[in-house]
C-alpha cells in the first residue's frame, strides 16, 4: 500500500500546511508523554502493591525501593528488597537482602505451552545472627515470608537463578566473635513446574555451588518431581577443604576449643519419596590436631577439653591415611528420621582399623 511507504508519508508531511505539522508533532510528543506518565504511575502503583505485599509479617518488615516495569517483554524488577527484623532498639543487619530481583515470562516454556515464569535474583544476601540479645537474634522466620514472595509475581515459578549470592552467620556478642560465610554463591533452577511437559519422573533440576569460608567449596545437585504432592528428590552433596583453623573463633565461642591443623571433607546422598528417606553422610576429618602445650598453664580447662577431643580422635584414626571418618545412615521418616548411634560409632572403627574410607560419594542411594 503506497500511503503506508516512509518515503511517501515524509513527502506528504512536507507538504502539510504548518499548522499541521504543528498537530502532527505535537499529538506525537503528546503520545511519548502521556506513556511515559503511564509507566511512572504503573510503577509506583506496582511498587506500592510489592511493599503492601511485603508488610503485615509477625516479627518482620518487608520494603523495595523501586520498581522497573518492561511490560513489552511481560518482565518487571525491583531494586534493594530488604527484610529487616521489628525491634525496639538498634536494627541489625536486615535478614534478607536482594540488591535486584528481576521477574519475567519464561518464553522457552511458553513455546511448550506452558505459562510459566522465571526469577534471577542478583547478588543477594541472608544474614543470621546468634546472640543472647533477643532483639538481635534472627535464625529463623515464619512461613509467611514464602507466601508473600509467591505473591510478588503471579505466574508459578519454572525457573530459577541466584547470582553471586551469600549466606553469613555470625555472633557479634560472643567471645571471640563470629563471623562465617558461604560466598559465590550460584543456583539455577530448572523446569520447577514441570513447564517443558517433560515425561521424566525426576524432571527438575537445581545445581548448587558456593565458597564456604576462605579456602572450601560445596556443590550439590539435586532431581526433583515438580508435580509431586510429597516431597519426592534425589540429592547428592559434596563438601570440600574446610579447614579446621578458619572455624577457630566458632569452636571458641561454641565449644571452648580451637584447632592447629586439621581439615573436614563431607560426602551425601538422599533420596526423598513418599516421607521416607534413603541415603547417608559421609564425613572425612585429615589430620586433625587441636592440643597445645602452652593452654596448659594459661587456659588449663580449654586444654583439658582439648586433650579429651584429641585422645577420642587418636583413637578413632586410620594412622596409615591420618583420617577420621564414618559413614551415617540417613534412613525412616521426613518427620521422624532413624540415628542410630551404633552404626555411626561402626562406621569409625571400621575405617580405622579395617577399611580406610575413601572421599567420594559412593553412589548407592536408592
Amino acid at each position: 500500500m503506497p500511503c503506508l511507504n516512509p518515503s511517501v508519508l515524509r513527502e506528504r508531511y512536507r507538504q502539510a500546511p504548518r499548522r499541521t505539522q504543528l498537530w502532527i508533532m505535537g499529538s506525537l510528543i503528546g503520545l511519548v508523554v502521556f506513556l511515559i506518565i503511564l509507566r511512572l504511575a504503573a510503577s509506583s502503583i506496582v511498587l506500592y502493591s510489592v511493599n503492601r505485599i511485603l508488610g503485615g509479617m509477625p516479627d518482620y518488615q518487608g520494603h523495595a525501593e523501586s520498581v522497573t516495569l518492561h511490560i513489552w517483554r511481560g518482565a518487571y524488577r525491583i531494586d534493594n528488597l530488604t527484610l529487616q527484623k521489628k525491634s525496639p532498639g538498634k536494627r541489625p543487619e536486615p535478614f534478607i537482602a536482594f540488591p535486584a530481583l528481576r521477574f519475567s515470562i519464561e518464553w522457552k516454556a511458553l513455546l511448550h505451552g506452558s505459562f510459566v515464569g522465571e526469577v534471577d535474583i542478583d547478588h543477594p544476601r541472608l544474614n543470621l545472627i546468634d546472640s543472647p540479645d533477643e532483639q538481635e537474634k534472627q535464625l529463623t522466620i515464619s512461613q509467611t515470608w514464602g507466601e508473600k514472595f509467591k505473591q510478588l509475581f503471579p505466574l508459578q515459578i519454572n525457573r530459577l537463578a541466584i547470582h553471586d549470592g551469600e549466606l553469613r552467620f555470625s555472633n557479634p556478642r560472643s567471645t571471640p566473635p563470629v563471623d562465617l560465610r558461604m560466598t559465590e554463591l550460584q543456583v539455577l533452577g530448572t523446569n520447577l513446574t514441570n513447564g517443558a511437559s517433560s515425561k521424566e519422573e525426576l524432571s527438575g533440576k537445581i545445581d548448587i555451588r558456593c565458597k564456604v569460608l576462605k579456602t572450601a567449596s560445596l556443590k550439590s545437585h539435586i532431581d526433583l518431581n515438580p508435580i509431586a504432592t510429597l516431597p519426592d528428590f534425589h540429592l547428592t552433596l559434596e563438601l570440600s577443604d574446610v579447614s579446621f583453623p578458619e572455624l577457630n573463633n566458632f569452636l571458641l565461642a561454641y565449644a571452648g576449643i580451637d584447632a592447629e591443623k586439621g581439615k573436614m571433607q563431607a560426602y551425601s546422598e538422599l533420596r526423598v519419596k513418599n516421607g521416607k528417606l534413603d541415603g547417608y553422610l559421609k564425613p572425612i576429618i585429615e589430620d586433625p590436631s587441636f592440643v597445645k602445650l602452652e593452654d596448659l598453664g594459661d587456659h588449663p580447662l580449654k586444654f583439658l577439653k582439648e586433650t579429651i577431643v584429641s585422645a577420642i580422635l587418636f583413637f578413632f584414626t586410620n594412622h596409615a591415611h591420618d583420617t577420621v571418618a564414618t559413614r551415617i545412615p540417613l534412613e525412616g521418616s521426613v518427620d521422624k528420621p532413624d540415628t542410630n548411634w551404633f552404626t555411626l560409632i561402626g562406621g569409625l572403627l571400621r575405617n580405622a582399623w579395617i577399611e580406610h574410607m575413601k572421599p567420594g560419594l559412593d553412589k548407592q542411594a536408592k
